[in-house]
């Protein structure tokens, strides 16, 4: 019975293979979330030894948090190294089995842009240009937006979400 990919290495924390990878950034959330759960878990030291909440051991405090966002780095490192992993197994799973994922025709869209476009002209000949027509641009324009973008991200949840 086969265990993990093969040519893992076990209890290996970070590949060298994850040196390629570009490294997450300082300025990420996660690691200010982190970050602040190390502050929380000092000031928490503070609140069980009975020692003043937020004024004892600024020192301590800060050694938390710096060293909470040091091991988070590396966490986030080894989730994005796993991800990129992942990631390359299945588009090598795709590009091996193409008859499993057959491309989607879309005809749709070109359609239903035709048709709107073809409205607004109409709507374009009835109306004089004032107010009325500026809206008419707007109301267009944010239509055919909303749209596309609907359009996507429902593509987008359909390729997450696939078997």
């Amino acid at each position: 019975m086969m265990r993990g990919r093969p040519g893992r290495v076990p209890l290996q924390f970070l590949p060298d293979e994850a040196r390629s990878l570009p490294p997450p950034k300082l300025t990420d959330p996660r690691l200010a979330y982190i970050g602040f759960l190390g502050y929380c878990s000092g000031l928490l030291d503070n609140a069980i030894r009975r020692r003043p909440v937020m004024l004892a051991g600024l020192h301590r405090q800060l050694l938390y948090v710096t060293s909470f966002v040091f091991i988070g780095y590396y966490l986030l490192k080894r989730q994005d190294y796993i991800y990129a992993v992942r990631d390359h197994d299945m588009f090598a799973y795709v590009k091996l089995h193409p008859e499993d994922f057959p491309e989607k025709i879309r005809k749709l869209m070109v359609k239903f842009l035709k048709n709107s476009i073809q409205y607004v002209e109409i709507s374009k000949m009835l109306v004089p240009f004032s107010l009325i027509q500026l809206f008419l641009n707007f109301v267009e324009r944010v239509f055919v937006i909303s749209k596309v973008y609907i359009n996507l991200c429902v593509n987008t949840l359909r390729l997450k979400w696939s078997p």
